[in-house]
């Protein structure tokens, strides 16, 4: 995700700069598989990515530090991985732009029960 600091929202039409430029990890499925995992939980995430785009390797990485498991993450050569662009002004107000991308095509094909045994607990 990008999440853009600026003065104010713009207006239709109008264009505003961006002070500041954070690129982070998102989606709620990632943010939950990191959180658990940083906390000591042993972690999977399964879900769909795209090939090895810049916020997918960014994923990966982020989930390497914290341990969780990326064996079950399954890869598009036809999508990017889902993203959302943020723009955050002064007040704390946001304006948000969310592509699923890669994850609308994650299918129950994708994922053998195999895969699923051993899962204690899961998050949609």
């Amino acid at each position: 995700d990008m999440i853009a600091q600026v003065a104010r929202h713009p207006l239709d039409d109008d264009e505003v700069f961006v002070s500041d430029l954070t690129i982070l990890s998102g989606g709620a499925a990632a943010n939950t598989s990191y959180a658990c995992a940083k906390i000591g939980l042993s972690t999977a995430f399964i879900g769909k990515l795209g090939e090895r785009d810049p916020f997918s390797e960014k994923i990966i990485n982020d989930f390497k530090e914290v341990s969780v498991d990326t064996s079950l993450i399954k890869y598009s050569r036809d999508y990017t991985t889902g993203s959302a662009y943020v723009a955050l002004n002064q007040k704390g107000d946001r304006r948000i732009y969310a592509n699923s991308g890669a994850a609308n095509y994650l299918s129950k094909e994708d994922i053998s029960k195999k895969e699923l045994k051993n899962t204690k607990k899961k998050s949609f």
